[in-house]
């Protein structure tokens, strides 16, 4: 099902926990899904036509917009989407609650 997104405010100095080095990996480590270097894949955001390799996604910050609890989710985007400041839809079984 997808779910209305907008990307969280000031995350840029956010660290992932130990032992994860990138928010790629935590995403990864958390949804049990992993990314093949080689492949292409579509940006989750719904109306982004940019496919990537894994190395050009960015594990970035996003709040659901329905929730007014601030809680934010790890999700892997595409430098671009990273960027937005507009609402957007993305998969939410692809979303990982952030620690």
């Amino acid at each position: 099902m997808s779910i209305l997104v907008k990307n969280a405010s000031n995350t840029a100095d956010l660290q992932p926990p130990y032992p994860y080095s990138t928010w790629i990996g935590y995403w990864e480590g958390k949804s049990g899904i992993k990314l093949d270097a080689n492949t292409k894949y579509n940006c989750p955001a719904g109306d982004c036509k940019n496919a990537c390799y894994k190395k050009d996604f960015d594990g970035c910050h996003v709040q659901k917009v329905s929730d007014y609890t601030h809680k934010m989710y790890i999700i892997p985007l595409c430098s671009s989407c990273n960027q937005r400041t507009d609402y957007f839809f993305v998969d939410e079984n692809l979303l990982v609650p952030a620690p």
